[in-house]
């Protein structure tokens, strides 16, 4: 292994996705030319350059291909064993194990295996998954196949052995950090929007923009997104630079006749946020996590300090979510919370990823609209499944990993519809009542564990879910209005509201709370 100039051992890894970083996600993408272009130049001109940099600086690597580049691509496999470098297994799709059966998963190994052996002469000695996926079966496969080391996860600084199915073994762990990677600067995808290819320099100047460029907010103070004390503030001797120029400043608020423009509807305030660290360390596992107000959470847990497992059905979203700045502390999952299994391997998968957790926030849920004669006991069912038996499922998984940290929090967010009906939502109104009741059983059960279960309900939010509901009325700006006047406040909340509710709960600021629902719904129950 090469060492550094100051004598540190360097290990330095590649991902040589090329086309499958799209095709093993959705073979549709295959059909997209420009898609195709973006994974084409990976093996066409920056592999090539990245050997002859490594060469320049005498340094040796290890590139993870998967087994269909290896096979595409033989005369730059056989250039990269030339020039001394390792090729590691990096499945033979891409596709992601949490998208793959048993069978399917081995059959992936096995291809990929084959085709390092045959262009290398020699099995792989490590290996890598697609998104750093890990099932059930994976670390007992890589003990059969006879592999050195693994880099998968996130749990350590330095490397160490794998204990698997309870024995010890020689397969060495040599964990990474997406602070570490590239991928989250420069991935590229044309179908989620803002993703666009950026130098790792952005992350930081970005973060000095934000905190330098700030505006004095309506009650005086001055308003950030992020108020914690970065580079930017501390020179030498921890000295504060001086603010730029309001020219310089891009991001304040726009103001009309000296104060802040007003939100569209349905846009609560979101400036002025104050920062403090409060989950400096905690292991959170948040489902739901692609989008309203569990992406909201999310954004807002990693602010904090905390590192967020994510759950959710949609991976492409999540998978957008480790571009942003501070998703260094960020691991997606795919899981379907009415599913007992998926549940199962993506929390402990999470678990694993995070070195344990210390709390959760059950997050998703879903609606739905009809008068009971006309609802299906499948809707009833699915209703039902997603919003109630899908938290005490992920509760339970999470459970022996909360009692093993000495305690935690478990949030679930249910709905002001759970403490006052709303009419033909009969399965909605009764999946997320029976949430808050579930979750103040719990609480007296956790509690002599340290576990603290509550529960938020929420009224309207402005998401993708309540805008669907606006957008199909007969009349959206009446169906809007109507909703509206419901609200002592007279408005629909953002989804950064109920995250800051939802941050309260699992901060040590709530520390004497459980068992309660807490009304966040701009005064519609007064409960």
């Amino acid at each position: 292994m090469p060492l550094t100039s100051k004598g540190f051992p360097l290990f330095l890894t590649f991902d040589l996705d090329a086309e499958t970083m799209w095709t093993g996600r959705d073979p549709a993408y295959a059909n997209r030319p420009i898609l195709m272009s973006q994974g084409a130049y990976g093996w066409k001109v920056g592999t090539g350059r990245v050997l002859d940099l490594l060469d320049r600086y005498g340094v040796k690597a290890t590139f993870f291909v998967p087994g269909l580049i290896i096979d595409q691509r033989e005369g730059l496999m056989e250039e990269i064993l030339k020039r001394g470098h390792e090729i590691a297994h990096h499945s033979y799709s891409h596709t992601w194990i949490l998208n793959l059966s048993p069978e399917e998963e081995r059959e992936e190994m096995e291809k990929g295996f084959q085709s390092i052996k045959r262009v290398s002469g020699r099995a792989p000695r490590g290996w890598r998954s697609p998104a750093a996926e890990i099932s059930p079966i994976t670390m007992p496969m890589l003990v059969e196949y006879g592999f050195d080391y693994s880099s998968n996860f996130f749990d350590d600084d330095s490397p160490y052995l794998h204990t698997v199915e309870g024995q010890e073994t020689r397969l060495v762990e040599l964990p990474f950090r997406w602070v570490l990677d590239d991928a989250p600067f420069f991935q590229y995808s044309i179908v989620l929007p803002g993703r666009t290819m950026q130098a790792p320099s952005a992350l930081l100047e970005e973060r000095v923009r934000r905190t330098l460029c700030r505006g004095p907010d309506d009650d005086g103070r001055h308003a950030s997104r992020d108020d914690r004390p970065t580079l930017a503030h501390q020179g030498a001797g921890g000295a504060d630079r001086a603010r730029p120029e309001a020219s310089e400043c891009l991001d304040r608020p726009l103001r009309r006749n000296g104060r802040r423009h007003a939100s569209r509807p349905g846009e609560g305030p979101r400036g002025g946020q104050t920062v403090s660290a409060a989950l400096a360390g905690r292991r959170i596992l948040i489902t739901g996590a692609a989008k309203g107000i569990g992406l909201a959470t999310v954004e807002r847990f990693i602010k904090e300090g905390a590192r967020v497992a994510a759950l959710d059905r949609d991976v492409e979203t999540l998978a957008a979510l480790t571009g942003r700045s501070g998703a260094s502390e960020f691991v997606p999952f795919r899981a379907d919370v009415s599913d007992p299994a998926s549940v199962e391997t993506a929390v402990s998968s999470a678990a694993t990823a995070l070195g344990g957790l210390d709390g959760v926030v059950n997050s998703a849920g879903i609606d739905l609209i009809a008068d009971i004669e006309r609802m299906a006991l499948a809707d009833w069912n699915r209703i039902v499944a997603v919003n109630l038996t899908g938290p005490m499922l992920v509760a339970q998984a999470a459970y022996p990993h909360l009692r093993t940290a000495g305690g935690g929090t478990i949030v679930n967010v249910s709905s002001g519809a759970g403490l006052s009906p709303l009419k033909h939502r009969t399965a909605y109104c009764a999946s997320k009542a029976g949430l808050q009741m579930a979750a103040k059983a719990l609480a007296m059960e956790a509690a002599e564990f340290g576990i603290r279960v509550n529960t938020i309900c929420p009224g309207a939010v402005e998401t993708e879910l309540f805008r669907t509901s606006i957008d199909t009325a007969p009349d959206p700006v009446a169906a809007y209005e109507a909703v509206r006047a419901r609200y002592a406040l007279q408005r629909v909340a953002s989804p950064e509201e109920i995250a800051a509710a939802i941050l309260w709960l699992t901060s040590a600021e709530s520390s004497y709370v459980t068992g309660t629902a807490i009304a966040v719904d701009g005064g519609r129950t007064f409960h």
